[in-house]
């Protein structure tokens, strides 16, 4: 059988399909020997790793892309699973850093530099285990790289999403795979890097992503002192051929709305001959497209050509927009898994290009007029013309004189060497699938317990404001109460004037505090905690004259006269209405508190758990609803960033047990406790304050999991057409 992919595995008759159903086209597969050094290169979204291979007895090079989602947990995944393979004696200290940052990916949104910072007792270190690690110089610049990575990953992830409306959770690197689809439908292949979906074995992992041809040309990052690139003349430029490539790409990039096509993002061909002559370009990093934005006609995004900037197209790609149908062009995309809001927004940026084809406004340029323009005069601000004009008269140049003060900068690339295999091994793919199956299981646990948290309604949690407002009508309804009951204070006795008293003085005040809000003025903490003392001073004086009364006739309500029976009852009432206004704002306080600091109350209840379940006289029953506890936790700081404003009940006793029983009745927990004794549950508790307790039961799960359709064999895959590829090709 063939290895599953990571967040995909759907078949249909046999055959794998992507999420729409659509046959997927047979996946390159390479392997990378365990002692090979695995060199990369590019930036944090799409980091690239250079491979060499054999293929049909020719050299292959390229990149491949490990698929990549618009995704903080998966970006933090992504991130660790490479870092901890290249630092294996951090491993458990790296596992704590992924279980912090998945459960709390709103950190991501800070840089952190200062050793001191890091929040190691946050990630379940004792604070002799963090202050270890902090005079640990090898951790700290270990730790320090990955944080910054992460941090840049998700301001990336804030671009694709900011940029192009990008929705979450939808894949960055196929974005390649369909620019070169809508580039062989426009029948410029050649223009763009040619991709195909890979899967590539590292150890025992198995990787998915996509593999990008090395297309040929001069790359302006690598350009060196003294190479003959840096006396080109302008004459060179000027070749009608590579001028109508360059306008055809620029029309390609405005309908995938590719909105990263600098210079750097394309490698540029010149012929041998001496002067050379400019031929062309290859778009390369062409992930940073697609989307559900359309700009303006006149607004830029980011390095993206407006499209009041594009005037001209060649008459071979204008035949081809005429008869390029919305429906063709959909399907082409949703073949990529791009979604349906960013294909309907590539269709209208389709229509705006034929329509102002067909009105003139984008001139149909025939071949031979090409050859009588200059790139000078065509490259006008914010035009592909004028980043290509600017690479080579500014950019290289200046490129060149940062290398003579730093010779680092202009590394040649290293490629990693792989070899190309029809399969992998069968013992690889079982622990991959394994590794599947347990991820599906832990995806689906945890997506149990979010489910139950849709049947809660969301705790509601008071501001200040709200709560004086709660308390003020409760103190004014309080004293119009005893006011009724004896306005005149005829003949009453003291307490009940004390009562009387205590509640006018509260009304006035919650009244002052209600007038200083109104001029926007906040009541401080401590001016809550002020009134919720009045208001139990007032409820003691409301006991304290009930008592009074019933002492007086011996505890005979009876034979209260009726004023004394109005006096009495409106003394219970202002003690009920104490109480009520008292008790919101006390439980308002740990609602309030867990909406805040939700992830750290997890920890520390995690902590206590750990220190706590091999304490002396507890049972086996007691031990077995911890480490119930424990999973129930994990499962919830896993699942924190989802939940919401109803973390704040999920966390609530009445939820929480709940939750906690379905756990112990589940098959993965009674096979947890069966397979293991007092000591060994206790043993799996405090091994990463329940990371083993709770991959142990996930584990258990799995093995219940139902089964999954039948995976084609290999000897099927040997029998499939040779790869497509984008470009000439498919895929």
């Amino acid at each position: 059988t063939i290895a599953k992919p990571i967040g995909n595995g759907m078949m249909k008759d046999g055959i794998p399909v992507d999420r729409y159903g659509i046959k997927s086209p047979e996946t390159m597969r390479i392997t990378i020997a365990p002692n090979e050094t695995i060199h990369r290169v590019g930036g944090f979204m799409s980091r690239r790793i250079p491979l060499e291979f054999q293929q049909e007895q020719q050299t292959m090079r390229g990149f491949f892309t490990e698929s990549n989602l618009l995704d903080r947990r998966h970006a933090v995944n992504r991130i660790l699973d490479r870092r901890v393979e290249e630092n294996p004696r951090y491993a458990k200290e790296l596992e704590a850093m992924r279980n912090y940052y998945l459960s709390d990916p709103d950190t991501l949104m800070t840089r952190v530099f200062d050793a001191n910072r890091f929040p190691y007792e946050d990630w379940g270190f004792t604070p002799q285990q963090a202050s270890t690690l902090r005079n640990d110089k090898d951790f700290y610049k270990m730790v320090r790289s990955v944080a910054s990575e992460l941090s840049s990953s998700n301001a990336h992830r804030a671009e694709y999403v900011d940029s192009l409306w990008a929705m979450d959770g939808s894949s960055v690197e196929r974005r390649n795979v369909a620019m070169s689809k809508v580039g062989d439908l426009l029948g410029t292949p050649d223009l763009l890097a040619r991709s195909t979906t890979m899967q590539m074995q590292v150890g025992d992992r198995i990787v998915n992503g996509v593999f990008t041809e090395a297309a040929k040309g001069i790359d302006r990052n690598l350009v060196k002192a003294g190479d003959p690139v840096l006396n080109y003349g302008e004459e060179v430029f000027d070749q009608g051929p590579a001028l109508r490539s360059l306008a055809e790409l620029q029309i390609i990039d405005y309908i995938c709305m590719n909105v990263d096509r600098h210079g750097g993002n394309m490698l540029y061909q010149f012929s041998d001959e001496n002067p050379p002559r400019f031929l062309g370009v290859t778009g390369i990093d062409n992930d940073l497209s697609f989307g559900a934005r359309n700009p303006k006609p006149n607004e830029s995004m980011l390095q993206e050509t407006p499209l009041d900037n594009i005037d001209m197209v060649s008459k071979r790609m204008a035949e081809k927009l005429r008869n390029l149908t919305p429906e063709d062009l959909e399907q082409t995309l949703k073949d990529q898994g791009i979604g349906k809001a960013s294909i309907l927004a590539a269709q209208e940026r389709l229509a705006r290009i034929q329509t102002r084809i067909d009105s003139g406004k984008i001139r149909v340029v025939p071949d031979e007029e090409w050859n009588t323009m200059k790139l000078v005069d065509l490259a006008k601000e914010k035009t592909i013309f004028a980043t290509v004009h600017n690479t080579f008269t500014v950019d290289i140049p200046q490129l060149v004189q940062q290398q003579a003060q730093d010779p680092g900068m202009a590394k040649d690339i290293q490629y990693t060497k792989a070899n190309r295999v029809e399969a992998f091994s069968e013992d690889v793919i079982e622990k991959q699938n394994e590794k599947v199956v347990f991820q599906e299981t832990q995806a689906e646990f945890e997506q149990q317990m979010q489910e139950q948290v849709k049947q809660l309604n969301a705790a509601e949690v008071k501001t200040n404001a709200q709560l004086l407002h709660l308390i003020h009508e409760g103190t004014q309804n309080i004293y119009q109460a005893l006011d009724a009951a004896d306005p005149m204070l005829m003949r009453s006795s003291v307490h009940f004037r004390n009562m009387k008293k205590a509640a006018k003085e509260l009304k006035t005040k919650t009244a002052q505090l209600e007038a200083s809000l109104q001029q926007g003025e906040q009541p401080t903490a401590e001016q809550m905690e002020n009134l919720v003392y009045d208001l139990s001073d007032l409820n003691a004086k409301s006991a304290v004259y009930v008592d009074y009364k019933l002492d007086q006739k011996d505890g005979v309500e009876e034979s209260f006269n009726q004023i004394e029976q109005r006096r009495v009852a409106s003394a219970r009432n202002c003690s009920e209405i104490a109480n009520r206004l008292m008790g919101a704002y006390r439980t308002n306080e740990p609602l309030a508190h867990l909406k805040h600091h939700a992830y750290g109350t997890i920890q520390r209840e995690l902590a206590s758990i750990q220190e706590t379940i091999d304490a002396a006289g507890k049972s086996l029953e007691d031990v077995q609803d911890m480490a119930a506890t424990m999973i129930y936790y994990k499962a919830i700081g896993a699942s924190k960033n989802k939940m919401g404003d109803k973390i704040t009940s999920v966390l609530l006793p009445e939820a929480k047990q709940q939750a906690i029983d379905q756990i112990k009745q589940s098959q993965g927990f009674q096979d947890l406790i069966h397979a293991n004794d007092k000591n060994a549950l206790i043993a799996l508790a405090r091994d990463g304050v329940g990371d083993k307790l709770y991959k142990t039961f996930l584990k258990n799960s799995a093995a219940h999991a139902p089964a999954k359709p039948q995976q084609v064999q290999q000897q099927a895959q040997k029998q499939n057409q040779q790869p497509q590829v984008s470009g000439p090709g498919g895929h």
